[in-house]
């Protein structure tokens, strides 16, 4: 994976979260605002953003964030669409899952 992983946690032990995502294999750093503050949303949490480099399987992986209390949300998005339609420097592309 080019970028890492947000990760949303509540902001009560989220040093013990960081350090469970280490244990399973991300490099974490707390997301921080341009003035030096870490970065809340509007719910209160806090972002780590997860670097774990290429991903085998992001599906288990976000079963195991989603089953962690404390982990409120990840930015993974693994099963909530069913086409992708992405502009770059190659044009627009449509993407949609192979037939099962």
């Amino acid at each position: 994976m080019r970028k890492p992983v947000l990760v949303q946690v509540v902001q009560f032990g989220w040093r013990q979260q960081a350090e469970y995502l280490r244990t399973i294999g991300a490099a974490v750093t707390l997301r921080m605002q341009p003035g030096g503050a870490p970065f809340v949303t509007d719910q209160g949490d806090l972002i780590l953003d997860c670097a774990f480099g290429p991903i085998a399987d992001p599906v288990a992986l976000g079963a195991i964030l989603r089953a962690r209390a404390g982990i409120v949300e990840h930015g993974l998005f693994v099963g909530l669409t069913s086409d992708l339609i992405g502009a770059g420097v190659d044009g627009v592309r449509h993407l949609v899952p192979p037939l099962t």
